[in-house]
């Protein structure tokens, strides 16, 4: 379980990322909680297309959890826990998931209205 100041700088972080305000935030910490791949599978299945941010860092050759992903937004390899950031539009909605880089687990998921 996620501790209220680690999900206070998520929702930080998920506000600049999409441009929305904290109090904007459909659904957090998460809906789901297992591994990213079947997520990001059934996000394909419902019609979500990757939003990749166009200032990322390029996807190194060793960065092997974020091959052949193109919704990457962030990856912070360093800290307590190291995670990625995805990102994902639908009609007029974002949705922001939070992976841990090392099990590849959905520790956070955020939708907002674009």
């Amino acid at each position: 379980m996620m501790r209220k100041n680690q999900l206070s700088t998520l929702l930080t972080c998920f506000s600049f990322v999409s441009g929305a305000s904290a109090g904007s935030v459909g659904r957090a910490p998460t809906e789901y909680d297992g591994p990213y791949e079947p997520y990001r599978a059934t996000l394909i299945a419902d019609g979500w297309k990757p939003f990749p941010d166009e200032r990322a860092e390029p996807c190194e050759a060793y960065m092997t959890w974020c091959q052949s992903r193109d919704e990457r937004v962030d990856c912070k390899i360093s800290g307590p826990l190291p995670e990625c950031t995805w990102r994902w539009i639908k009609g007029r909605s974002i949705r922001v998931v939070a992976t841990t880089i090392e099990q590849d687990w959905v520790i956070s998921v955020a939708t907002f209205p674009r």
